[in-house]
């Protein structure tokens, strides 16, 4: 059981709001034809030995598009512009969330906010 993350000034579950914001992106590539099982075990295979740089947003440039990044990064890239935008509103963000990434060029490759 976890308290409603949408109740505002929920403190303890930030982090569970970025989980559900980042495995709501994994639904999103589902409805858009995106082999998200397939691309999972893909990524395993290729990132056995170091797991958590499957979700590395260093590389990200204003030149990087949607298709550049794998499930867990396009997950993780939602998840964190949500963070910065939408976190806000509604935590105490932590004193330092750290992304290598401004927001503007997130929200640029985001294919769902590119549009805005």
């Amino acid at each position: 059981y976890r308290a409603d993350i949408s109740a505002i000034g929920n403190q303890g579950d930030f982090e569970s709001a970025l989980i559900l914001v980042h495995e709501a992106t994994h639904a999103w590539q589902m409805q858009n034809h995106v082999d998200v099982n397939h691309d999972e075990w893909a990524i395993r295979l290729k990132y056995q030995s170091d797991p958590a740089t499957a979700y590395s947003l260093k590389a990200v440039t204003a030149k990087t598009t949607w298709a550049d990044l794998n499930i867990e990064q396009q997950g993780e890239l939602v998840a964190r512009d949500w963070a910065l935008t939408q976190g806000p509103k509604r935590f105490a963000l932590p004193p330092l969330l750290a992304t290598p990434v401004p927001i503007k060029t997130m929200q640029s490759i985001i294919p769902f906010l590119a549009k805005r």
